[in-house]
Parts: C-alpha cells; structure tokens; sequence
C-alpha cells in the first residue's frame, strides 16, 4: 500500500459494504508463518465491527471466536466445569427452546461451551468460525503412508540383493569365522555397511529435498521449509529413520550370513535352499504396494475428473460473478440500475443476483416445525430472473414473475430436496407452517425446481427455498457472457459498474474458475502422490532389475546347457521370466481387496462418488506387469543371445 515509505501514522480507508471507515496504522505486524491458523492483512478493534453495537449485548452473537491464556494450564479443568455454571445461567431459555424443537436432545449438556488448546485446531476440520480453515491431516498421513511404502521398497531391494550377492561372500565368511570372527563382529560388520548406506542416503537425499522442496511447494500451494538446527526435534528424527532404515535393510541379511559354519562357507556347499522362498516374498511385498499405489492413484484421478466435469444443475459457463459488497436493499437497487445500464448490449445474455453466490450454505438458515416434524431449510434471496439465467429446469409449478407483484411477499420456490425432506406428493400450493423471514410469512410454494449444487459437490443438495423477499440483500450479481469478445465484455462491465456506483470497487470472478477451485487441492495432491506412485514403481524396477541379474549370472551354466540341448531364445526368456510375472500376479491378487478398502473409505468424503470399478484394477495389474516383464526380459534376453560355448566355459 505504501511501498518503501513510512506507514505508521498514514490513514487507510476501509469499505465494509455499507460504510467506509477512515483508520490510522498504528504498527505493522511482522511476516504471519505461512501454517499460522490465524492470517490476516489488517488487525482492527472489535468495537470498530459494523454489527457491534447489535452482537455486544447479545449472548446469541456467534460470529466471534474467544481467545483465553490461562496463567496455568491445570486450571483448565476447573475453567471449563465453570462454563457449565455460566451456560445453565445465560443459555437455559434459548436451550429449552432448542430442545422443544428438537435441534438438541433432552440431555442437561446437550448445548455446552468447550475449550479447545489452540494448537490444537491446525489439524482439527471440525473447527468452525473466526480460524483459516483447517488443514486436514488426511493427505499428511496419505503422505506420510506413501514416505513408508517408498522407503520400505527401497529396504526389501537391499535386502533381496544381499541374498542374492550372499554367494559371492561365503568365502570371506568362511575365512573371517577361520580366523577367529565371532557372529556377533560378523553381525556388526553387515549391519555397520546397511548404517553406511543409510547415512550416505540420508544426505543424498537431504540434498535432493533442498533441490525440489520449491517444486514440492508449487505442487502443494505450502511454504514449507526445513530448519535442520533450531530444535532438537529434526536431527532426533533423522537419526530415527536412519537407525529404522538400517535395521530393517541389513537386519535379515546380517543374520543370516553370520550363521554361516566355516566348513560349509569354505566346501561352498549350498547355503541358500529356501532363501529363494523368502526373496520371492518380498518381491511379492513390494509389488503389492507398487499396485496398491497406482490403483489409489487411479482412482482419485477418476474422482476429480468426474467432480470437475459434472453438471452441477445449472449452466456455469460464460458466467462473470460481481460481489455488491452491499446490505440490505442497497444490493436490489445496484442490480436493478445495472440491468438498466446493460440492456440491449449484444454480448450480455442474461444478468440476475443472489443473497449468497454459490459453493457454499447460503448464510440465512430457517428453522420450524411441519405437522410435529423438525426440519431445517436453507433460504437463498434470488431475483426474478435467476431461474432462467441459470437454465435450471423446473419440474412442477411455475418461476418467479414479474408481472406478479404477491411473489415477493408470499411465494416460494424449492427444491427436490425439500420436497422430498417433507414427503410432499403435491407441493405446488403448500403453505409453510412457522416460516417467518421479515417480511415473508408462511409463504405458498409456487414451483419445484431440479436439485442444483449451490454448495460444494463434497456434500448432498440439502432443502432449499428461493425467494424475492427485497429486505434480504443481493450480495453477488451474475452477468452470462456470449461465446467470444470476452475482453471487451469485461471492459463494458467495468464502465458500466463505475457509471452505476462511482467511487464503488469493481471486483469480478468467472463461476466455472470458482467450481474449479473447489477441487483445486485434490488436484493438487493428486498430482503428488502421482509422482510418489511412480517413484515407487521406478525403485521396485530397479530392484527387480538387480535380482534378475544376479538370478541370471547365477544360471548360465544352465541356459548354455539347454542352448545346446536345442531350446530357443523364446522358451529361455519365458523360463527366466515366467517366475517374476507369477510373483506379480500373486501381488496384484493381494493388493486389489486392500486398494479397494482405502479407496472405498476415501470415497466416503464424497457426497457425489464414483463407483470403483474392476477395469481399473485389471489395468493397474497389467500395467505392473508389462513394466516388471520389461525390466526382467532385458536381462534374459542378453543371456538368451549368448552364445553357448562362451557360456559353458563361464564356470
């Protein structure tokens, strides 16, 4: 705002809609934290709200959360069992008229005030009002899962290929048991080269962190970094996944090369019966995570697509949303003039309002009761032309007239949710019971429209009733645009905004942009557990890539044999191959159901879900299995084209 210059002591002309206040900077605050709960541009007295003289003497006033710093956290208890005493006292005749309605039980706490550490509530979605939304911990521990898999892959390739090198070190575990190696120093040794490992990974990949921490940011619209010295916490849990990571890589393989006896290891007599049973299950292991990845993968990316590609109930596109930033009746005659000001401009379909805008619960709920049952409505002020705008379908009755001046004092139109909430066969001429909104009483429904999602597409269309009532503000005005001259439409609703409401801030958004916004961070997140799948596929290839080479080497005395005894370079391929793609299969059969769980309960956060179906899991197998045929074909091809006598003589 005021660029280098001193902004203590400067004024800032604030617009709350249907004022405009003039304030002094009186401090600047240094830089919100980018995971701070609270974030803010400006701080400003309580008593400065428009609506303070109103919510300070009411004990109803929900639009504030309180902040409490008790000098001594055992206090807390006592703290809340005083807010008990202070509900009963403020609360008893708005709760007993709660309970007569049936919004709460009959219970003595069934409405109580709760304190809640504010540390806390970063991670807590249930958290309402007065907080930046909450981050939901789901995609870290999904994160965090996937950190695991990877990881865990990673320690089973070390592993296989320790028993699969195993051979190659009986001799040096036959001579250092002959000169007096105890197993416990074996034990060490194995476990100190896995430590060794673990530690040069570890700094490998603290360098790659710092490489594509950016990207991961953009990915993840964070700002995250790593501060390596300023607690103890962070080199406590490198250390950690160090000592976890070399345990589990080396553990097995320290074990069982140190069991080795020195005339076994010396005779080289054949160590390894069985082991091949324990390789061949972890290559099972870290191919059933690898396909329990990429169908998790699959299936979110399904989901979003069909979020963002479905018809919510009305025509979104081509659609310019305009805030009023007004109250009352002031918003009613800004989209009256602006209708006038448009007429006849051959870019401009259509132009109407509402009190609410869209993907979100419009903010007057009414409540009542209906021959003894509760019910519960969400009310939107729309105008005359919304209906039409939007190109929403009516199923019964009729929309909202002009020429029918009673609409705007006693119609309704609703939704199918309504209607069905109150199992109405004929709704069309109903009377709302205890409906009261201003000047809106017990108004008669004159139409029933198709759901529409006016919230987000996370949660089912709820009852809703549209009505005319002036005295409830329009607070958005829609503008629908014609195809193309979008530019020029823009700069003609800018002008024609000004010529309007002089002085008056011109903001604007496109409808289908905010739709796409609702899942923007689903998209995002899909992306990166995207690239986290693959990873994971790519270091389970390199895994297997490695073993097959070693189970290669370890045969081609065998494929030279049956060169010569007339087999062909296809019947060599399919013998070395055919074990590794059984070993996927057997993963692919353990993985579906477990895919299938963690999806299915992901899709619970859904009101609107696909159904997950078996042609994604087929594919994800197939895909598995066509990348690790690939990488182990490369392998038994080379050994397939060898020529015999060179592979005869290779012992």
């Amino acid at each position: 705002f005021f660029g280098d210059e001193v902004s203590l002591g400067r004024i800032l002309t604030l617009n709350f809609g249907s004022s405009v206040q003039d304030f002094i900077v009186s401090g600047v605050a240094s830089k919100i934290p980018a995971n701070s709960s609270i974030q803010f541009d400006f701080l400003i007295r309580f008593e400065h709200s428009p609506n303070f003289n109103k919510l300070s003497t009411s004990w109803n006033a929900w639009s504030a959360i309180t902040y409490i710093k008790i000098a001594d956290a055992a206090r807390q208890i006592d703290l809340q069992d005083k807010l008990k005493l202070f509900t009963k006292n403020n609360y008893v005749d708005m709760i007993r008229t709660w309970q007569i309605l049936g919004w709460i039980n009959e219970d003595e706490d069934a409405l109580k005030l709760q304190l809640q550490p504010l540390q806390s509530v970063h991670l807590d979605p249930t958290v309402e009002g007065g907080l930046l939304t909450a981050s939901s911990p789901v995609y870290a521990y999904i994160l965090t899962g996937i950190g695991f898999i990877v990881l865990l892959i990673a320690c089973i390739n070390f592993t296989t290929l320790s028993i699969g090198r195993a051979e190659s070190r009986t001799m040096e575990v036959g001579l250092r048991k002959t000169l007096g190696a105890i197993k416990t120093q074996l034990m060490r040794q194995f476990w100190g080269e896995a430590l060794l490992f673990s530690l040069l990974a570890l700094l490998t990949g603290i360098m790659l962190v710092e490489v594509f921490l950016p990207v991961f940011n953009t990915l993840a619209n964070k700002s995250l970094s790593i501060d390596y010295l300023s607690g103890w916490q962070t080199p406590v849990v490198f250390l950690a996944l160090v000592l976890f990571t070399s345990m589990t890589a080396g553990g097995y393989p320290a074990l069982f090369l140190s069991q080795y006896k020195p005339v076994d290891s010396l005779k080289n007599r054949n160590l390894f019966r069985g082991r091949f049973n324990l390789n061949r299950s972890l290559i099972v292991v870290q191919f059933t995570l690898s396909v329990f990845l990429i169908i998790c993968t699959m299936v979110m990316s399904d989901q979003i697509s069909w979020l963002k590609f479905r018809n919510p109930g009305f025509d979104k596109e081509q659609v310019v949303v305009i805030p009023t930033n007004t109250k009352d009746q002031a918003g009613e005659k800004l989209l009256r003039l602006y209708k006038e000001e448009l007429k006849g401009q051959k870019n401009i379909i259509a132009i109407t309002g509402n009190s609410d805008g869209f993907n979100k619960e419009p903010g007057w709920v009414s409540y009542g009761s209906q021959d003894g049952t509760n019910w519960k409505v969400n009310v939107m002020r729309v105008d005359e032309d919304f209906v039409k705008t939007f190109d929403m379908e009516i199923l019964q009755g009729r929309d909202f007239s002009k020429e029918i001046v009673s609409d705007a004092t006693s119609a309704i139109v609703v939704n199918e949710a309504l209607v069905k909430e109150f199992d109405w066969q004929n709704p069309v001429g109903q009377v709302f019971k205890n409906f009261n909104l201003l000047n809106l009483k017990e108004p008669e429904i004159i139409g029933v429209i198709k759901d529409f999602n006016y919230a987000s597409l996370h949660e089912n269309v709820k009852p809703l009733a549209m009505v005319l009532e002036p005295d409830e503000a329009i607070k958005y005005i829609f503008v629908k645009l014609s195809p193309g001259a979008i530019s020029q439409s823009l700069v003609l609703l800018r002008e024609s905004w000004f010529e309007i409401a002089p002085g008056k801030l011109f903001g604007y958004y496109f409808l289908d942009e905010e739709f796409d916004m609702q899942y923007r961070s689903e998209q995002r997140w899909l992306q990166i557990i995207s690239y986290a799948a693959w990873f994971a596929i790519i270091i389970a290839c390199i895994g297997l890539f490695g073993l097959s080479a070693l189970m290669v080497s370890k045969r081609t005395k065998e494929i030279g044999i049956r060169k010569v005894l007339g087999a062909s370079v296809s019947e060599i391929i399919r013998l070395l191959t055919g074990e590794f793609a059984l070993l996927v299969l057997v993963a692919n059969l353990i993985a579906w159901p477990l895919a299938w769980l963690a999806m299915n309960n992901w899709l619970q956060n859904f009101a609107y879900r696909i159904e997950i179906g078996w042609s994604l899991f087929i594919l994800a197998g197939a895909l598995v299995l066509i990348i690790s045929f690939l990488t182990v074909s490369s392998q038994a091809i080379r050994a397939a084209l060898a020529n015999p006598v060179d592979t005869l003589k290779y012992e």
